[in-house]
């Protein structure tokens, strides 16, 4: 596998477990914590595709 299909799996896991979790402290506020977890998803994917560069 590619890597930067390594850290789409990897950045799509955590923006859908983020998401569970700021819907839960928001009392079920879906546009915030759409952005929050989309925001922090392309973080994660960014920062889990350049170490993967750097490693592999």
């Amino acid at each position: 596998m590619s890597n930067f299909v390594i850290a789409l799996l990897i950045a799509a896991s955590a923006t859908a477990w983020l998401y569970n979790k700021f819907m839960r402290r928001s009392g079920s506020n879906t546009q915030q914590s759409v952005i929050a977890a989309g925001v922090i998803g392309v973080v994660v994917l960014i920062i889990v595709w350049g170490t993967l560069n750097l490693v592999l």
